[in-house]
């Protein structure tokens, strides 16, 4: 074995798991056509593809809003349903492809308003 193949061996049996699960959901947004969310810049039109990590109802005063937290394993994107209170299929675990106008928020991170989506076999 050489040197370099040593090093890659013994980097894969050190990663974590998170690690390993975030290499292996960038794959699979890769092979499904979505855009990595690292690569992403300001105010763009993309489809990204990816795991909701977490699922929310926002109230408000005037109304409330879903929120999910998308995950590709390059980064996270929120995602905002303005006006819905639950989306059959929307729930943690689940593997979704979204398409809308990624924002950045005034903390820096990034924002789909109304994304449509597509709920994907597990």
């Amino acid at each position: 074995m050489t040197e370099r193949a040593w090093r890659r061996a013994l980097a894969s049996l050190t990663r974590s798991d998170d690690e390993v699960a975030a290499r292996r959901q960038a794959e699979t947004t890769g092979r499904l056509g979505g855009t990595p969310v690292v690569d992403l810049p300001g105010r763009c039109r993309a489809t990204l593809c990816g795991t909701l990590r977490s699922v929310r109802v926002e109230p408000a005063p005037t109304s409330c809003h879903l929120e999910a937290e998308l995950f590709d394993g390059s980064g996270t994107v929120r995602l905002r349903w303005i006006g819905r209170s639950a989306i059959a299929g929307v729930e943690p675990g689940r593997q979704v492809k979204v398409t809308g106008t990624v924002s950045r928020c005034g903390d820096g991170s990034r924002v789909i308003y109304n994304p449509s989506y597509e709920l994907l076999p597990s």
